[in-house]
């Protein structure tokens, strides 16, 4: 079985910021992105080390209109081993 890398705040971040979003508001690690051609908002919560939910990441690429362009490659960084990814709250 393959080893696959986890999906964390921080490369979501990044790949925000290089397609044009940027940051309006922040809370803590509550943070709110506008994009300028883009409609709409995206949030993203939690610190930069934190592991995201695969389902949260397939949300937040949909909201900020990637899912079509950066899919696969996430997609192929979920979580491995059979296990499934828990929230620690």
């Amino acid at each position: 079985m393959r080893k696959i890398m986890k999906t964390q705040v921080s490369d979501v971040l990044r790949i925000l910021n290089n397609d044009g979003w940027f940051l309006t508001w922040q809370q803590g690690y509550f943070r709110q992105y506008t994009h300028q051609a883009k409609p709409g908002l995206v949030m993203v919560v939690g610190e930069p080390n934190d592991v995201i939910d695969p389902k949260t990441l397939s949300s937040i690429l949909k909201q900020a209109s990637l899912i079509s362009s950066y899919s696969l490659p996430l997609r192929k960084r979920v979580i491995g081993h059979g296990k499934k990814y828990h929230p620690p709250f």
